[in-house]
């Protein structure tokens, strides 16, 4: 039983990838170098890995995934 119960909460807790929107627009490296810098200068401050990914929708948000 218990086992099951770690199973269902590691389930729970596992990674998912994140979705890109359809109507978002993806800015890569190569269009928006600036941007980039800033986001990986920020990541380098705080101690994480930079992003792979900006993309541009019509909602307030933020996100990271690993």
């Amino acid at each position: 039983m218990v086992g099951v119960l770690l199973l269902a909460l590691a389930w729970g807790r596992r990674s998912r990838f994140a979705r890109v929107p359809k109507d978002a627009v993806v800015l890569r490296r190569a269009e928006a170098p600036a941007l980039y810098g800033l986001v990986d200068e920020v990541a380098a401050v705080v101690g994480v890995r930079g992003v792979d990914l900006i993309a541009i929708d019509g909602e307030a948000n933020a996100c990271t995934m690993r």
